[in-house]
């Protein structure tokens, strides 16, 4: 029964990991969606085969972080990429290991776009409000 057990915990880290490599491949050619399926069944596996805070999940968190990016998707792309940082801070403590590094980096990223966006909006909403305030128009019932 254990042994068995022990089978279907090897079988599901690997499978865990060929969906990483085909996630990985579809990103490469920038197939989003496939390789957001990918990453999304090796969490999946690696999680039911590693464990929730096993150190290996990080990789398709941070993998599908990268993919969300690319789609514009960037609140759950930082959600990703924080996942990924945690389960790396855990497993190598600080923050001068490799894997921290890497992860932290790409969360300052994704912010710094989403802080982008945010502003780049605020600019557009600006002028609109502008273009209408000098028509005398409203722009919406009860503004002025």
């Amino acid at each position: 029964q254990q042994s068995l057990k022990l089978g279907e915990l090897v079988c599901d880290e690997l499978v865990g990991r060929a969906y990483m490599s085909l996630g990985k491949l579809h990103f490469q050619v920038d197939n989003w969606d496939q390789a957001a399926d990918c990453l999304s069944q090796s969490v999946s596996y690696y999680q039911r085969g590693l464990g929730f805070e096993h150190v290996r999940v990080a990789l398709p968190y941070h993998t599908m972080a990268e993919v969300l990016q690319k789609q514009g998707k960037l609140k759950e792309a930082e959600d990703q990429a924080l996942k990924a940082l945690e389960l790396r801070r855990r497993s190598f403590g600080d923050m001068t290991s490799a894997p921290v590094r890497q992860s932290k980096a790409l969360l300052e990223k994704i912010r710094q776009c989403r802080q982008e966006l945010l502003e780049l909006a605020a600019s557009e909403a600006d002028k609109v409000w502008a273009e209408h305030r000098d028509k005398n128009r409203p722009l919406f019932d009860g503004c002025s």
